[in-house]
């Protein structure tokens, strides 16, 4: 039984799944989506795992990149995954010209305007 339900969700979020386009798996207005959905919608709670997911995987892969570098982690220790997630919808809905670009980018566009981070070179 267990086993029918995860495969109904994960078949469920295949159907979802946006086109890959010229090597991006998911842009920007595919992320807005995500994290914008009203709390008054059926799949709210869905589409808003996803917009967590991937932003908390973008800021883990980032800042584990930055210590395998020797730099500073960019993003501050308090910070929680809701407002990772508020940042990056915030940067998402100031900057609508750029989500045809791939989301993982405007992640890092995201982080780096909020919180002063540097590049993962340190330039």
């Amino acid at each position: 039984m267990v086993k029918r339900f995860a495969l109904a969700v994960l078949l469920g979020g295949a159907v979802y799944a946006p086109p890959a386009q010229a090597g991006i798996y998911l842009s920007g207005n595919d992320l807005y989506a995500d994290c914008s959905v009203p709390k008054d919608n059926p799949v709210y709670y869905s589409r808003t795992e996803r917009c967590t997911g991937f932003v908390s995987g973008v800021v883990d892969a980032t800042e584990g990149l930055r210590s395998l570098l020797g730099l500073p982690y960019c993003v501050p220790e308090n910070v929680t995954l809701g407002q990772l997630n508020d940042v990056v919808r915030g940067y998402l809905n100031s900057h609508a010209s750029e989500r045809t670009l791939a989301a993982s980018a405007l992640v890092l566009a995201a982080l780096t305007s909020t919180y002063g981070c540097d590049s993962i070179s340190g330039k």
